[in-house]
């Protein structure tokens, strides 16, 4: 129903209501007086008399024809008013709640049937004299047509009204047609992401597995054939446990992916829940064995079930692993099952130190790794029991975890013995040796500390008359210890620690020459470490080296800040940890002797004393030569929707605008001095009062955000408070100016976003770091075999283990791809900028590239002599990037061309291939995240789609453009140009930070 507004007319200086029923009964009124003119002067007699007049057909002569056409044409008009009238008020009964102006309608109804009535006495006065009847009904319809032109005028501002409403109606459908168009577009551009989210998938699957094949098959096949020493054997067995540890890292992610983009199938048959359990606990009875760790199975019964096998053993290895991970030494893991209503139920219960109830729900969530308390002494993704509990649901069962009797944790799994309705049971596709087989390689992870090294495997400290220098080392994981003294024990004494409180006890009884230490370290930290180290007076000199698998750029910032004076991210190579090292202990003398000069230096108090007074005095001319603006300034505030103070030099405030008391209810007395302190928030005050004090006496800007008390419903909203110093001409501060702007409502997105964030980061370190560290020990064992196998006649050994490192070269690169793309995603890709040469960038780039690729010659054309402003590594990777894709879409022996040209305000780079070609239509798209051209070439030249659209990152960030010009089946040409008016900041340049660049590709 449309609700108009009811109108009001002038009339002289007053206004008077006009009511909607007024007009009918204007009408009524003035037919009414109509009638009773009549009936007042005596004709009501007479209406129906018809004596001494002749009727109307007299008039015609009878003529039959044009009595036809009057009485025809009267009896239609007539009919059609009758009917028009019926409609109305029939229109006017069913809407009578919801149309307007209903007194209009009435009132045109009675119009029209009067109408109607004077055409009927037409007809009627043709055989009957009765005019007087027929003149009073036309004056009765006379007075309804005045009425009626009287209303009509006064209707019109109601009619622009709903003219207006209906206009505003259109507007809104409009507007809902174009939202909806763009939902179209978007459920379009959802679909298409849905699909190259799948193709990723696939690509991922097959890019990190094969180099893992690539890797675990030489290892195994060098172990079976034998004929090697004990220490190789033994390398060669770290090297595969850390390929599998890698392999389950890959399966857990990819695993997890699937699920959520709704991939994950499930193939239901026969399977024997007692035997596959029994099967399960075979991978960990060495380790229960060398860890005195009882382990029972409690199953009197064959429970027989339908469901996925290969996803069942996932379940019971990932909840068996994680009982042996939190178990001590000479724990007890407890595995039972049986039948319970038609559901099977198994329980895999230890004896570690169990499960808060707070958290019993939110460890099954992705990447939650329990308390901070557990987590610390345990490793892994934190996807183990979120596959769990996704695994579970696919067979519609349910997982539980509750507190074990007697301590510990106790995984409660209720599975349903028969599968869904309409699901198709196959038979058993894998045999029970062929499980078992599987469950055998499955990686079995310890937690952090414990040794698969015995202690006798790392040097051990040397003490007496050996003079070498001495190296600390801090790792929780003993391969990484072992692996690091081994390669610094030739010329180095060697200690060891396991966590960092360790650590820290060693260093200070210890006073080592070199500390290397790890970050993600049990019991205390490695940035914790370094910070109370540098507490010390005995460790403020000793040089530490951080070695972690964190390559976020912000980490080793903050460890450079806080006192560690480099920084190696694994995986490393030996040659590069020995130079590093070598460098820092021979700095080590000079840096001490350095130190003690810098401590002489003394400060002239009396003339800075002198000083401070001149300046007092300048700052009190200027104050008195402010306040005549004083006036104006306050009005100004008072007009301002934000808090607006102001201080003295001390600090004081001594003025807020009138914003403030409305927001605070405070009165002026209240609030002079230090007196906004009452309404704000009490977690906030001694944070805000530092900062403040700081600010103040170091006279830079005041910036901070805090909670202040609203009066009107007592609750406390978030406030960005700012205030810039107010400084005369010798530099002094005489008046603090500032503002708080209500912010409330942008924190609490803030807040939600940065959890978000934070879950983010913390995911992407632990995938870094759990990545990354088995490749480590990949990488340098197998250039120790290389090494050890260089004497070796036989070839087979030495190119398997060939094979092997370009695998994990593969890897590196795919590893710190996914990484960059996590990092352009989060804001965190930092450049490292400096000047460097154009022509000696692009030689470098092309003989490491021809070095990897000598089928294909790379000739370069073009010498610039050009000095460039950005990040050397990152710029190698961009044009690695376009060279290897150069080569990988060429025949061989094709050859590829770097050209490099310049001009006044750019340096432009191409390489230029012989190869496919790229379709017209496809080129604006290569640029995008995980897209790839498709067609028949799909099967034959690999990769994820994330090279390109991460070079495309880099040249954006350097102020460039990256773009290509190619005709299918002609070759391509790819350019990226850099501006030369980039210049460093004049501030000191940053500590340089190495970064995954050319080195890394």
């Amino acid at each position: 129903m449309i609700q108009l507004p009811k109108k009001r007319g002038r009339a002289g200086a007053g206004a008077a209501y006009i009511d909607d029923n007024a007009f009918l009964r204007g009408g009524l009124a003035i037919m009414g007086m109509a009638a009773l003119l009549v009936f007042s002067l005596k004709v009501a007699p007479m209406l129906f008399n018809s004596y001494s007049f002749q009727p109307h057909g007299m008039c015609y002569l009878w003529q039959p024809n044009l009595v036809a056409l009057q009485v025809g044409s009267d009896a239609l008009i007539g009919l059609a008013y009758v009917s028009i009238s019926a409609t109305l008020a029939y229109l006017v009964y069913k809407t009578r709640h919801d149309i307007p102006f209903q007194w209009v309608f009435i009132a045109f109804g009675i119009f029209i049937i009067a109408c109607a009535a004077t055409h009927f006495l037409e007809i009627w006065t043709l055989w009957n004299a009765t005019y007087w009847l027929s003149g009073s009904m036309k004056l009765i319809t006379a007075a309804a047509s005045v009425a009626t032109a009287i209303a009509l005028p006064l209707l019109l501002p109601k009619v622009y009204a709903i003219v207006e409403v209906a206009k505003a109606s259109n507007e809104r459908k409009q507007q809902l047609e174009s939202a909806h168009q763009e939902l179209e577009v978007l459920y379009a551009k959802s679909k298409e992401l849905d699909e190259l989210k799948a193709n990723f998938f696939a690509n991922v699957s097959h890019e990190l597995r094969t180099p893992l094949t690539l890797i675990l098959g030489p290892i195994r096949t060098l172990l079976t054939e034998g004929q090697l020493t004990s220490k190789q054997e033994r390398n060669l067995a770290v090297a595969e446990r850390n390929a599998l540890i890698l392999l389950k890292h890959v399966n857990d992610l990819l695993d997890i992916s699937k699920v959520e983009a709704g991939y994950m199938e499930t193939t239901y048959e026969d399977i024997d829940l007692t035997r596959l359990l029994q099967e399960c606990m075979t991978p960990f009875e060495a380790l229960a064995q060398e860890r005195q760790i009882t382990v029972t199975l409690e199953s009197p019964e064959s429970i027989l079930t339908q469901g996925d096998s290969g996803k069942l053993q996932r379940i019971f290895l990932n909840l068996l692993s994680n009982a042996f991970k939190f178990t001590p030494a000479g724990g007890r893991v407890r595995c039972a099952s049986r039948k319970a209503g038609g559901r099977g139920i198994v329980m895999i219960q230890d004896s570690g130190p169990g499960v808060q109830p707070a958290l019993r729900t939110a460890i099954f969530e992705r990447f939650r790794q329990g308390d901070s308390d557990a987590a610390q002494y345990s490793s892994g993704t934190g996807l183990g029991l979120a596959i769990v509990k996704e695994f579970v649901e696919l067979h519609a069962g349910t997982v539980m975890v509750s507190e074990a009797p007697g301590g510990g944790a106790l995984f409660t799994v209720d599975l349903p013995l028969v599968t869904p309705v309409n699901s198709m049971v196959q038979a058993s596709i894998l045999s029970a040796q062929v499980r078992e087989k599987s469950a055998s390689h499955f990686p079995v992870e310890r937690s952090r500390g414990q040794q698969w090294y015995s202690p006798m495997d790392i040097p051990a400290l040397q003490e007496g008359e050996d003079t070498n220098p001495l190296v600390l080392i801090i790792d929780d994981n003993p391969e990484v210890a072992y692996l690091i003294a081994e390669t610094l024990a030739p010329m180095y004494r060697i200690a060891t620690a396991h966590n960092g409180k360790e650590g820290l006890e060693q260093a200070l009884r210890l006073e080592p020459d070199l500390i290397l230490c790890d970050i993600m370290m049990p019991v205390m930290s490695g940035d914790l470490f370094v910070s109370q180290a540098r507490t010390h007076s005995k460790l403020a000199l000793t040089p530490i080296l951080v070695l972690s698998a964190r390559t976020d750029n912000q980490v080793p910032l903050q460890l450079l800040r806080t006192g560690a004076q480099d920084y190696l991210a694994k995986p490393f190579f030996p040659e590069e940890l020995r130079v590093r090292a070598a460098n820092l202990i021979a700095l080590h003398q000079v840096r001490r002797v350095l130190q003690q000069e810098v401590a002489q230096q003394n400060l002239n108090i009396a003339e800075l004393a002198g000083e401070v007074t001149l300046r007092k005095r300048e700052s009190e001319q200027m104050v008195l030569a402010l306040q005549t603006s004083e006036t104006n300034f306050r009005e100004l505030a008072n007009s301002m929707p934000q808090i607006v103070w102001t201080a003295g030099p001390d600090g004081a405030l001594d003025y807020y605008n009138q914003r403030w008391f409305e927001y605070t209810g405070m009165t002026y007395e209240q609030t002079q001095g230090w007196g906004w302190e009452l309404v704000l928030h009490p977690d906030d005050r001694q944070k805000c009062f530092d900062i403040w004090h700081q600010a103040v006496q170091t006279g830079r800007m005041y910036e901070i955000e805090y909670r202040f008390k609203r009066a009107s419903d007592g609750t406390y909203r978030w406030h960005l408070g700012r205030a810039f110093p107010a400084r005369d001409s010798s530099g002094k501060i005489y008046k603090w100016f500032g503002t708080g702007t209500d912010i409330d409502d942008r924190k609490r997105i803030e807040v939600a976003f940065r959890a978000m964030e934070e879950r983010k980061d913390l995911f992407l370190s632990m995938a870094s770091h759990e990545l990354k560290t088995p490749l480590t020990s990949l990488k340098v064992f197998t250039h120790i075999m290389l090494k050890m196998l260089q004497q070796d006649v036989r070839p087979e050994p030495v190119r398997y283990l060939t094979k092997m490192d370009t695998q994990i070269n593969k890897l590196i690169k795919l590893i710190a791809e996914l990484l960059d793309i996590s990092r352009v995603q989060t804001g965190k890709l930092v450049l490292a900028e400096e000047y460097f040469d154009s022509d000696t960038f692009v030689q470098d780039v092309v003989d490491m590239t021809q070095h990897t690729s000598p089928a294909h010659p790379i000739a370069i054309t073009g010498v610039i002599q050009r000095q460039i402003y950005g990040d050397k590594d990152r710029l190698g990777q961009v044009l690695i990037n376009l060279l290897t894709n150069a080569i990988k879409f060429s025949p061989a022996p094709g050859s590829i061309e770097v050209i490099v040209t310049t001009d006044q305000k750019q340096v432009t780079f191409g390489v230029r291939d012989h190869g496919i070609g790229i379709p017209q239509d496809q080129q604006a798209l290569i640029f995008e995240r995980f897209y790839r051209v498709y067609g028949d070439r799909d099967t034959k030249y690999p990769g994820l789609g994330i090279g390109l659209y991460i070079a495309f990152e880099i040249v954006q960030r350097h102020g460039g453009r990256i773009w290509v010009e190619s005709v299918e089946g002609h070759g391509a040409t790819f350019f990226f140009s850099i501006p030369l008016d980039r210049k460093a900041p004049d501030a000191e340049t940053p500590t340089h930070v190495q970064q995954e660049g050319i080195a890394a590709s």
